[in-house]
Parts: C-alpha cells; sequence; structure tokens
C-alpha cells in the first residue's frame, strides 16, 4: 500500500513538466501571434495616416490657388501687381499656412505657389503651380486661370437697344428722343430695371415701369430686331433681353432655334423682384418685337411664349474695364504703334501693313527697334497724303500686333498736335466740292515697302478721277456730303470733324493684330484670314451678287492658323458704303461691301455694329463674322422691308476659346479670374524651405 503510495508524486511531477512545456509552447505562439497581427496592425495604420496627409497636402494645394484668386479679385479692375510680388504675397517666397486654421503650427499644413504670367496680358492667361505640405505629404496641382470675355462668345451684348450716339437718331421731338434723354432713358439701363420714366415724347402714353422700348428703339425695330436673316452659331450672351422679330402677336417670325443654333441663348433678365426689376419669368426672358413697334407702347412684353420650351437662360452680366482703352494705348505706346486722326489701314497676306494717316507726325514707340512710319506718314503737299508700306521686318520681332489710332491732340505740347487745326482739314483739292475735303487724296497707283514690293493705292476707286479722296474726294463734314457715318458726334472744340481718330480698314491678313479706336472704325472691304482658301471668300475683282444663305466653310479659318484681328472702337464699328448722294460717287461701294467675311474679334466700347446709308434698298447678301461679335448695343444692318442691307450670319472662332484671342483683347475684361482646367503634377524638386518646427 505504501509503495503503491510511494509511485504517485513521481508520475504527478512528470505529468506537470509536459503541461508547463505545453503551456510555454503556446504563450510563446499566442505572442508571435499578437506580434504578427500588431505588425499588420501598424502597417495599415500607417499608410492610411499617410493617405490622410495626402488629402491634406492636396487641399492645402487647391487653397494655395484660391489664396491667389482672392488676392486678384480684391485688386480695383483687375491690377495685379501686389499679387504678382513676392514683397507683398508671401506664398510666392515661401510656405503659407492655409487660413482660418485654428492651429496652423500643430497640423503644419501649408501651400507654396509660383506663377506663369508670360501670357496673362496677351491672351488672359496665368498658370499657376500650387504644392501643398502636410505631415512630411507634398502634392502639386498646375492650374490655368482666365476671365470670362466677350469673345468667349459668338456674340455678346451689354444693352440690347439702339446706341444714343447712332447717327441720323435721337433727333428730338416731336418724333424722337434726344440724345440727351437716350442715354438717360436708354443708354445705361436695361429692359428689366424698374422705376417710371418719362411717357415716349407726347401726352397720353402709359408711363412704363422699365425701359421705355418704343422710345429706346421706335421705327428702328422692324430692322433692329432679330430674325429670318439672322443666324448665331456659339454661345449667345446679352446682359439685356434679346428682342425678336414678330409678325402677329409674340409669334417670331421664324422658331428661334433656327436662329440660335447651338442652343438657347444666355441672357441677364432676372426674376422680378418688387422695387428692383421687373424681370423676366424662366419660360419667357425675350420681347416680342411686334408689341413695341411704332404703333404705341404696350405693357407687357413678355407675355407668350410662342415656342414652348424655348427661353434663355440666366447667366451673370459680363462687365467690361471702364479703362480699358487707355490700357490698350499705354500697350501700343510700349511696344506697338499709335497713329493719329483719320487713319487708312490696308492689310496684306506677307505681314505689310500699308498705312495712310496724314496727321501722324510721331507714330513710333518707345521700343527703337520698331518702325511705324514717323513723319514720313505726314503729308508733304497740301493735296496728298503718302501711304507707307510697313513691312513684317520695320515692325520688327519686339511689336506687340497693337495699332491704336487717337484724336488730334489738342495739347499743343503733344508731339501729334497741330497749331491749328489738322492738315487733313486743310483746303487739299480748291476745286471740289465744299470748302474742306475730307480727310485726305489718294494719287499713287501703288506704294512701294522696303521689302520692294508694290501694294494697290487706289483700289475701290473709280478711275474716272485725278484725285481720289478717301472716303471718297470731294467728301467734306458740311451739307450732304461726310466723311464718316457719325459726322455730327466728330465736331470738337474748334469746329472740326476730321480731327478724330478713325480708322478704315480693310485686307487679307497674316499675324496677330489689334486695332483700336479713339473714334469709330469703318469697314471698307473684307477683313479676312490669309489662310481662308480663295474659293472660300469673295472675289473682289467682280461685283459678287448678294448671297444669303449659308456656304459650308464659307469664310472659315483652319483651326491650324495662327492669325487673328481684334477691333476695339470706341464708338461705332461700320461697313463704309457710301452713296452718291453722300458725294462718294467714286468710291466701288458695291464691289466693296457685298458678300461681306470678317475673320475678327470686336469689342466695341460705347457704340454697336452697323451700316452707313443702311435705309437704302440695296441688297447686301450675308455679312460673315467668323470670329466674335461683343458690343455694347445693338444697331441695324438691314432696311425693315425685303432683302435691303445685311443679313448677319456669326460663327465663333473656337480658337479663342483655347486662349488664342488678338493681342491683349483680354485686358477689356472686368471680370474676375477663374480656373479654366486643373491637373495634378509630379512635385517640383526645387521648393522653398520648410520653416523650423
Amino acid at each position: 500500500m505504501s509503495a503503491m503510495t510511494g509511485m504517485l508524486p513521481t508520475g504527478r511531477r512528470q505529468d506537470d513538466g509536459a503541461a508547463m512545456v505545453m503551456v510555454l509552447v503556446f504563450g510563446v505562439g499566442l505572442l508571435l501571434l499578437s506580434l504578427v497581427m500588431s505588425t499588420a496592425v501598424t502597417r495599415m495604420i500607417r499608410p492610411s495616416d499617410d493617405a490622410e496627409m495626402s488629402f491634406r497636402a492636396w487641399t492645402a494645394a487647391e487653397a494655395g490657388i484660391d489664396d491667389f484668386r482672392a488676392r486678384v479679385a480684391a485688386a480695383r479692375n483687375g491690377d495685379l501687381s501686389l499679387s504678382l510680388s513676392a514683397d507683398s504675397n508671401p506664398a510666392l517666397a515661401g510656405w503659407v499656412p492655409i487660413p482660418g486654421v485654428e492651429d496652423p503650427a500643430a497640423t503644419d499644413i501649408r501651400f507654396t505657389y509660383s506663377l506663369d504670367t508670360s501670357r496673362m496680358s496677351s491672351a488672359g492667361r496665368i498658370i499657376i503651380t500650387s504644392t501643398g505640405y502636410a505631415g512630411g505629404q507634398y502634392r502639386t496641382v498646375r492650374a490655368e486661370l482666365a476671365k470670362r470675355t466677350m469673345f468667349d462668345y459668338a456674340y455678346a451684348s451689354a444693352y440690347e437697344t439702339v446706341a444714343p450716339l447712332y447717327p441720323d437718331y435721337y433727333t428730338g421731338p416731336p418724333q424722337q428722343y434726344t440724345r440727351a434723354q437716350a442715354q438717360a432713358y436708354c443708354g445705361d439701363r436695361y429692359w428689366y430695371r424698374t422705376g417710371p420714366i418719362p411717357p415716349y415724347l407726347t401726352s397720353g402714353w402709359p408711363v412704363p415701369n422699365h425701359r421705355d422700348s418704343t422710345g429706346c428703339v421706335g421705327d428702328l425695330i422692324a430692322n433692329w430686331a432679330l430674325g429670318g436673316n439672322d443666324k448665331f452659331i456659339g454661345r449667345v450672351h446679352t446682359n439685356d433681353v434679346f428682342t425678336l422679330a414678330t409678325t402677329s402677336v409674340n409669334v417670331p417670325i421664324v422658331n428661334p432655334s433656327t436662329i440660335f443654333t447651338d442652343g438657347a441663348p444666355t441672357t441677364s433678365c432676372p426674376p422680378s423682384q418688387a422695387g428692383v426689376s421687373v424681370g423676366c419669368p424662366d419660360d419667357h426672358r425675350w420681347i416680342a418685337g411686334n408689341v413695341i413697334d411704332g404703333s404705341g407702347y404696350v405693357a407687357d412684353e413678355t407675355q407668350g411664349p410662342a415656342y414652348p420650351g424655348w427661353s434663355p437662360a440666366y447667366d451673370a452680366p459680363i462687365e467690361i474695364r471702364t479703362d480699358g482703352r487707355e490700357t490698350m494705348k499705354d500697350r501700343a505706346e510700349e511696344a506697338g504703334c499709335v497713329f493719329t486722326g483719320p487713319t487708312r489701314l490696308r492689310f496684306y497676306p506677307d505681314g505689310t501693313l500699308v498705312v495712310t494717316s496724314p496727321d501722324s507726325r510721331s507714330a513710333n514707340p518707345t521700343t527703337a527697334t520698331i518702325d511705324c512710319g514717323g513723319t514720313s506718314l505726314v503729308a508733304s503737299d497740301p493735296r496728298v497724303a503718302r501711304p507707307r508700306a510697313l513691312t513684317v521686318s520695320d515692325l520688327g520681332p519686339d511689336f506687340n500686333g497693337i495699332i491704336y489710332v487717337q484724336d488730334v491732340p489738342e495739347d499743343a505740347a503733344d508731339p501729334n498736335a497741330w497749331s491749328t487745326t489738322a492738315p487733313s482739314c486743310r483746303d487739299k483739292n480748291p476745286a471740289a466740292s465744299g470748302s474742306q475735303p475730307f480727310p485726305y487724296v489718294v494719287t499713287a497707283s501703288s506704294v512701294t515697302g522696303s521689302n520692294g514690293v508694290a501694294y494697290a493705292d487706289n483700289n475701290g476707286f473709280s478711275q474716272t478721277q485725278t484725285l481720289y479722296g478717301f472716303p471718297s474726294e470731294g467728301t467734306n463734314y458740311t451739307g450732304n456730303k461726310r466723311e464718316a457715318f457719325s459726322t455730327d458726334l466728330d465736331l470738337d472744340s474748334t469746329g472740326q470733324s476730321c480731327r478724330r481718330g478713325t480708322a478704315y480698314v480693310e485686307g487679307v491678313y497674316s499675324g496677330r493684330w489689334t486695332v483700336v479706336t479713339e473714334g469709330d472704325t469703318a469697314i471698307t472691304s473684307d477683313i479676312v484670314d490669309a489662310d481662308v482658301p480663295a474659293s472660300l471668300r469673295p472675289s473682289r475683282l467682280t461685283s459678287p451678287s448678294p448671297v444669303r444663305s449659308p456656304v459650308t466653310g464659307w469664310g472659315t479659318p483652319p483651326a491650324t492658323s495662327t492669325s487673328v484681328m481684334g477691333l476695339v472702337p470706341d464708338r461705332l464699328l461700320y461697313v463704309y458704303g457710301c452713296s452718291s448722294e453722300k458725294g462718294c460717287g467714286a468710291w466701288d461701294r458695291a464691289r466693296m461691301a457685298t458678300n461681306l467675311v470678317l475673320n475678327v474679334a470686336t469689342v466695341v466700347v460705347d457704340g454697336c455694329l452697323t451700316v452707313m446709308d443702311s435705309t437704302l434698298t440695296t441688297d447686301y447678301g450675308r455679312m460673315t463674322v467668323v470670329g466674335s461679335l461683343g458690343q455694347k448695343y445693338r444697331c441695324p444692318i438691314a432696311k425693315p422691308s425685303g432683302n435691303s442691307g445685311f443679313g448677319l450670319y456669326v460663327e465663333y472662332d473656337s480658337r479663342f476659346a483655347r486662349g488664342e484671342p488678338p493681342p491683349y483683347m483680354a485686358e477689356l475684361s472686368q471680370e474676375p479670374w477663374r480656373v479654366q482646367s486643373l491637373q495634378e503634377i509630379r512635385t517640383p524638386t526645387s521648393l522653398p524651405e520648410l520653416p523650423a518646427d
């Protein structure tokens, strides 16, 4: 018994040892498993944390772009000088904490950015490269900033009413407003703006609570409203309200979708707001032309709609810089050309510009390498103006493309001032009708450039006279012979009209140009990109028959063309078509104007596109604008009845959307800079040093 009893403890010790080993092995296994799991979890947590920091770095990079846009928005008239200087913009020199973060040092989230402004003025583009940093992570984005401009559209306008300065209109009671009344009641007043204005001229007319459409348009409505001869291909916008020509109550003469072929246009007519805006309902943002005909004012101009489901959508107004023209003059004085007084400009495919500008005593910019003609343009004979062919070599590689035509200065200290009157106002041809023919005569059959090429000087004139005036011999600013469409606006303090900076423009151009005038710009023939095939534009060797139906590709530059033309008149952009009763018998009007083709982008600062003597019955066919038509007002280009004047066909030049507008026209825009495109790129290797913790 005792033996058996003595054997029992020995057996238990052996079992306990085995169990201990098993426990130790199992414990080590659990420890190893926990280590593996903790390592895996740690590895999962670390990428998660890196991803969070990477996301924060991305937001910091975007914050840098927003920071620059905010700085620019705060600048008056888009003045970027402070935003572009590292002295006043710390993000250009180093890392900047994100505004609004409670403890930037603790979170260590920052941004820095650099700018490429090489195309800012010329093309309206800024490239910003912004890098964000957070917790050891970097992200970099590159954005292209651009402004909203009139040349984002096939057509854009501020006011869809006739300009107060429109010639032969607003002549006063009993038929019309005076110019002063038109400026007050029509010129700076959108249709939808509330507030009563004086009833139209005679008593008994109702007092409107928005713009008086009858007084501001009147008998021009039939050839002023958009109708069947008009077509727009591309985006279209007005800050005002479009008026559609109608044949019966609120029924347009054509379906609006045949006028606006890329969808409904946009307007800035808002919903009705008591005391602020008459407004427009969402399903009817347009005016029917028949209700504002000469028969009287009709209060409800937007009842309808005639075409259910069609109506312009709302979009914000487009703002144009009030000092834009002065900025363009500064550019011309830096590296462009400044001409004075009446100036004829003819463009040629080889890049040559032939200029006749007898009042330009000093035309050259501050850059000595650019030759704009200078004193060689001044008339040496009282009856003869001297044309000059400015070739590419004359203008030189520093030429920036700006042609600025200014009024003859009255300040005697100005190098282009004249002691009494400008030479173009002198009696150049005593035998001509009138005492002061305007503005100069052309006697040479050609002018030879420094390249040895002869350029025609008298094209467009009949060959029956020995002295050819331009626009025509013998025209003058008195009586029924006049040199320009806005003569009565041209008189200055001396009683002279031909001191104004008016340009007469035509040609087949190559290169990048912007023509800015303090007066009017008269279109004397086609203004065509040299890359447009000859088969797709009129031949001016014969009088082309009027054509109103579209022709595929007519007047359209190829997408590969790098040539562009901008026209920026201060007042009127008009087609010169002077009739014999206006003293223009020497001008071959029909041959130069019929089926006009214009490859241009325009911003008519205080006026509109129109046609000289638009009340005549001549059928000019179609005015084809392949580019962009921007203007402050809208004026007639046709006669009310039948096919007379021009049908308007506007097609957007898509090259402008790629940031290729005419030189410096983007500076006319008051709009804020917006992000045009954004993409992530590789973070630069050279970055400012991060601040020490």
